[in-house]
């Protein structure tokens, strides 16, 4: 009973270990794998400009292509601090511990600003927008381009207390100053500064990205619908669709609008299967170990851990599975209409 029980204990732990091991990277993958984190994320952060979108599809290098919202954003220039002067670059964001998510010195600033984790941050600049409340224009760099967002900012306090967030950065370091939800610096202060300087560019929201092959269907403006997989190649304003018959390329400018084709059972299915027979092969090792090590049965462990990791990875791999397969969508191109294009990308659409 007692080599049973060390067994049990050293295969479970065996099992800890490897499962909190792979749980993060199992998160990551699905975030890569659907192609829509970026979309949602961005949805709604050039809410309350003026500009109307178009709706384009762009290559991405070596990372396929991706369909993005283009629009001219335009504002003027507020400085926010003269530590910092007309942006924050890359040395500062790093200095100032900014645009890397929270941390033990932001973590308890009232400031959505330091939600925010920028892979590729490159600058910040911060400008009035259209609407005359503040926002942060963001330069980052994905695959081989550089690339602008504008992201929205509550109000004037907000811009107060980065100021202050950045002039006192050294005391909150040394745990010696607090900010507050309500910045100490007074409104009618010299910064934040608003100047007339008006600064334009042109901000891309991702909606979706093709990064693996994709079931799909391309609707062209002639009337032509050709369905198949979405190959993750963009060459010379062409990409590519692979049909039962013969892989095509499909010129961007002919394209009318682009669905994805869900495979939510099909795709539960399959990481269901695999998970279960990872978990089944994961189970028998562990168990062969564990038992080895005890001086318990090694064949008899094995079949146990096996069976029983085998039919709870398979339960948790149809869970996630289903969370992460793709359901259907479809985003038209060209200039997009206020208020309309965003169900495409937030809702699944019926078959």
């Amino acid at each position: 009973m007692f080599k049973k029980t060390v067994v049990l204990a050293t295969a479970v732990c065996l099992a800890w270990s490897s499962f909190v091991a792979t749980g993060g990277v199992w998160a990551g993958e699905g975030k890569q794998a659907s192609g829509e984190s970026e979309g949602k994320q961005a949805s709604g952060e050039e809410k309350g400009e003026e500009t109307r979108a178009v709706r384009m599809i762009v290559g991405r290098g070596d990372d396929g292509w991706a369909i993005v919202d283009i629009r001219k954003v335009t504002g003027t220039l507020v400085l926010v601090s003269p530590m910092v002067g007309r942006e924050i670059d890359l040395e500062e964001s790093n200095r100032f511990a900014m645009f890397h998510g929270r941390n033990a010195f932001n973590q308890k600033i009232d400031l959505r600003l330091f939600n925010m984790a920028v892979p590729g941050f490159q600058s910040a600049m911060f400008l009035k927008r259209s609407n005359g409340k503040p926002g942060v224009k963001i330069r980052y760099r994905s695959g081989p381009r550089l690339e602008d967002r504008m992201v929205p900012m509550g109000d004037d306090n907000d811009l107060r207390l980065l100021r202050e967030y950045i002039e006192h950065f050294e005391e909150i370091q040394k745990g010696e100053y607090k900010i507050g939800k309500v910045s100490r610096i007074a409104q009618d202060a010299d910064y934040p500064r608003y100047t007339d300087e008006e600064i334009s560019f042109e901000a891309r929201a991702p909606r979706f990205w093709v990064g693996r092959r994709v079931p799909g269907q391309l609707v062209l403006k002639n009337g032509d619908v050709i369905r198949g997989e979405l190959v993750p190649v963009y060459e010379d304003g062409q990409i590519l669709i692979e049909t039962d018959l013969d892989t095509r390329r499909i010129a961007v400018e002919e394209i009318d609008r682009l669905r994805t084709l869900g495979d939510r059972g099909t795709g539960a299915m399959r990481t269901a299967v695999m998970s279960g027979l990872g978990g089944a092969s994961s189970g028998a090792l562990m168990g062969a170990l564990a038992a080895w090590q005890a001086g318990g049965s090694v064949k008899e462990t094995a079949l146990y851990l096996a069976a029983i990791f085998g039919t709870v990875s398979f339960i948790v791999g149809l869970m996630r599975g289903s969370e992460s397969a793709r359901g259907s969508k479809e985003f038209v191109l060209g200039p997009l209409s206020p208020g309309k294009g965003k169900k495409g990308e937030q809702e699944e659409a019926r078959e």
